[in-house]
């Protein structure tokens, strides 16, 4: 068990984002939060990215200048 107010550092996720073809981010974090709080968007946003809920994201995927924001989880060795 985890002390109060202590932080997971172990990197679990992957966020790639991509605009027109060329990745401006590749980077792994601990947390969602952590995510939602580089990209100032909000917890729940990125949750929904991240759980593929996201459908407003889909509908601009043939729009050039909108970013392809993609969070897998990073797998186990």
């Amino acid at each position: 068990m985890r002390t109060a107010n202590s932080k997971n550092t172990k990197k679990k996720y992957n966020l790639n984002i991509e605009l027109m073809g060329e990745t401006k981010c590749d980077e792994d974090f601990a947390s969602l939060i952590e995510i939602s709080k580089k990209l100032n968007i909000p917890y729940h946003t990125i949750s929904d990215v991240y759980e593929d809920r996201r459908q407003s994201f889909k509908r601009f995927n043939e729009c050039p200048y909108f970013p392809k924001i993609s969070i897998t989880k990073i797998s186990k060795c």
